[in-house]
């Protein structure tokens, strides 16, 4: 299937853009950590040379989903009638349209209200990835990572003030034989990290060059569906 560079991708291609995404954070920014990933599944990132799994899913809402989605087709639309009824659509689902440099609405965090935070759809994901690597189904490997997708987590509060939370949380139920040894979330401007097996936390903020990042996670779902990879 050809690719039109000028239009976002299709939403079933033969490899996934968000499992490529992670691939290429992963090899550029861990690079002490990881070596060369493959996509595979189950787990969906494999590095042969150092034993590591790495499974890659997405958390946050329906309606977060939606609205990531159709936001994302929207902004490569000329004006018509059918854009006008995706932004219609998107302020439905809580989002005024503000163009490329589109403003997400912040979420808040209270501790004694964990399960009705963004933190939640966090811990929804980890906890239902540890679930299903213990099942039984996964190519067995010395170590697994998590790496989540959730770009709408937008927080403008200090790492100390959750992080130590999900931490906590996340390691009282890591308690399997198979479990995770770093989970990594891809917000919307930093890469939040746990160490689960250090019980430590640590936060990258995205700088001006990230959106290389995602150009090259494009390119390898692009060139896989012209046969070239």
């Amino acid at each position: 299937m050809k690719i039109d560079r000028n239009q976002p991708l299709p939403a079933h291609t033969k490899l996934k853009y968000e499992e490529c995404l992670a691939k290429v954070i992963l090899e550029k920014l861990f690079p002490n950590r990881y070596g060369t990933l493959e996509i595979a599944d189950k787990p969906d990132l494999r590095d042969t040379q150092h034993d590591i799994g790495i499974e890659v899913t997405s958390a946050g809402s329906s309606k977060d989903r939606e609205a990531d989605r159709l936001w994302t087709i929207t902004n490569f639309m000329d004006e018509s009638e059918k854009k006008a009824r995706s932004i219609d659509r998107l302020r439905q689902l809580g989002i005024e349209y503000t163009g490329g440099e589109q403003l997400w609405p912040a979420k808040s965090f209270c501790p004694s209200r964990f399960e009705t935070s963004p933190a939640f759809h966090l811990f929804q994901a980890y906890r239902g990835k540890v679930q299903k690597l213990n099942q039984g189904h996964y190519v067995e490997m010395s170590e697994y990572d998590l790496f989540v997708h959730y770009y709408w987590f937008t927080w403008q509060y200090e790492p100390s003030s959750w992080m130590p939370v999900l931490l906590e949380k996340m390691v009282k139920g890591n308690g399997n034989p198979r479990r995770f040894s770093y989970v990594y979330l891809l917000g919307f401007s930093a890469i939040y990290i746990w160490n689960l097996a250090g019980q430590s936390y640590k936060v990258i903020p995205k700088d001006n060059n990230f959106w290389h990042h995602s150009w090259d996670a494009r390119e390898l779902v692009i060139q896989k569906e012209d046969g070239r990879k």
